[in-house]
């Protein structure tokens, strides 16, 4: 099958490209992969719409095929790092007496794992057996997604719901990525699906850099998947979870690039922050918050923080244009307007002039 192939050309950019940054932390270092990954197709469907070629299944493959070659070459050039990372001294398969060590001591914890395992194990059948079906995803999502398989690109195209042209769009790259390389959409919530486990590893870390001892960072991530909405959202077509993966993702990269002075991981932040800002508007509400943090990173951290800051903020930057503007730049060419039509912006943001 044409997405086992493709997945595996998309995940094996992404390990040869995150051993090359040689990333400080286990959860880091397994975020990598999935964010370089994702990043890939995010890349190669803007070149495809770009060129009128995003249906072309051969382009995908060859652009996919290219930057991995390249990702090779780099890792070749700067010394050929470990592919695992620091996971490397720790493949050792954990012996009996270890895993019935840890659930003497934490017994609760691993009943509430094994619940949390067993719940989005049952998502993913639902998934397998069931089509998208909620409001959301029937009249935005997914008819954005065929839209853009028919026409070849990304290019506006007339419909009652400005949804599907205006909001951003990284998230419904990897349902299109999906489609295009199965021929079904058996497997577009699986997009979502995976993300409760790339938010887990950033929640995970951040537990971590905050001092918490493993097991509570664990049961912070339990806890968070167990919330009805992260389940409910878990086997379906939206974009919360894609934004909030994306985003705890930066904000662990971040805090840790930080902390180690590793520019690598504020690269990577760079990159999940891109990824975040294109995948849901919603980072707008964010910033404002996001950007005090940073002020207060800076005033604790001082000179030395702020050459780490410039790093960061020049990876967001460039990341962001590459990765998260394409539809502003779209909505701007074809509205004047980076968020939409003025008539429809100011109606929905409560910003429309009284008669």
């Amino acid at each position: 099958m044409l997405l086992i192939v493709d997945l595996a050309l998309v995940g094996a950019f992404g390990v040869f490209a995150g051993a090359r940054l040689r990333l400080p932390s286990k959860p880091a270092h397994l975020l990598s992969w999935f964010l370089l990954a994702y990043a890939n197709i995010v890349l190669t469907c803007e070149l495809a719409g770009t060129f009128f070629m995003l249906d072309e299944i051969g382009f995908h493959l060859a652009i996919h095929v290219l930057l991995l070659g390249m990702a090779i070459y780099l890792w070749w050039r700067a010394g050929q790092p470990l592919l695992l990372g620091p996971l490397s001294g720790e493949v050792a398969r954990p012996t009996w007496q270890t895993v019935r060590a840890s659930f003497t001591r934490f017994p609760a914890l691993w009943a509430l794992g094994s619940g949390v395992i067993l719940v989005y194990l049952i998502n993913a059948i639902v998934i397998l057996i069931m089509p998208p079906n909620n409001w959301d995803s029937m009249t935005y999502h997914m008819p954005r997604v065929v839209h853009w398989l028919q026409r070849g690109s990304f290019f506006h195209w007339d419909t009652p719901d400005a949804r599907q042209v205006i909001f951003p769009m990284n998230a419904e790259l990897g349902i299109l990525w999906t489609m295009l390389m199965s021929g079904t959409d058996t497997y577009v919530e699986f997009v979502q699906w995976s993300m409760v486990a790339v938010a887990g590893l950033g929640i995970y870390g951040l537990g971590r850099l905050l001092g918490f001892p493993r097991p509570g960072s664990v049961f912070a991530v339990l806890l968070w998947a167990t919330l009805p909405e992260i389940v409910l959202q878990s086997t379906s077509t939206q974009n919360d979870l894609v934004v909030s993966a994306f985003f705890v993702s930066a904000v662990y990269l971040l805090f840790l690039g930080m902390k180690t002075s590793h520019n690598g991981a504020l690269v990577l932040s760079g990159l999940a922050f891109g990824l975040a800002f294109g995948a849901k508007s919603t980072m707008f509400f964010v910033l404002p918050g996001f950007g005090l943090a940073l002020l207060g990173v800076w005033w604790q951290t001082g000179r030395a923080g702020l050459r780490q800051l410039v790093v960061w903020g020049t990876s967001a930057l460039l990341m962001t244009v590459l990765l998260g503007l394409y539809v502003y730049v779209l909505n701007t060419i074809y509205y004047d307007n980076p968020l939409g039509p003025e008539d429809w912006v100011d109606s929905h943001a409560g910003t429309e002039a009284e008669a």
